[in-house]
């Protein structure tokens, strides 16, 4: 009897096979984080434009503009410009209320809305 020494064709494919199975987990787990962060990288992007307007409204904290300005205490949403960034576009809106309290002074709520896109 012949020694063997090759390696034979079907062995071969059972090798790729077994190999193939654990490297597709892998990738089908690459594929799903990609996901996870563009979705994360979205939020993280529409929390920062909604604190970058509401640091903008920190110059209408006067007694000259409290009634008159953009912290004017209204019943209707306030629509912002969209803003675009990466070509995602981050649509915005605010809405003031005031907030009920025993003191002397006046509180005023401002309840910021950042919309964007779902991730495919």
């Amino acid at each position: 009897m012949a020694k063997r020494t090759a390696i034979t064709l079907p062995e071969i494919i059972v090798s790729a096979v077994i190999l193939a199975l654990p490297f597709g987990g892998l990738l089908a787990a690459f594929v799903g984080a990609r996901g996870y962060v563009a979705r994360a990288d979205r939020r993280l992007t529409a929390a920062n434009l909604g604190r970058a307007q509401l640091n903008r409204f920190y110059i209408d904290v006067r007694q000259d503009t409290w009634d008159t300005g953009n912290l004017a205490v209204n019943a209707t949403t306030q629509n912002l410009a969209n803003a675009v960034v990466g070509n995602i576009t981050y649509g915005r809106n605010y809405v003031v209320s005031t907030v009920n309290n025993n003191g002397p002074r006046e509180y005023r709520q401002v309840t910021m809305n950042v919309d964007y896109p779902t991730v495919d």
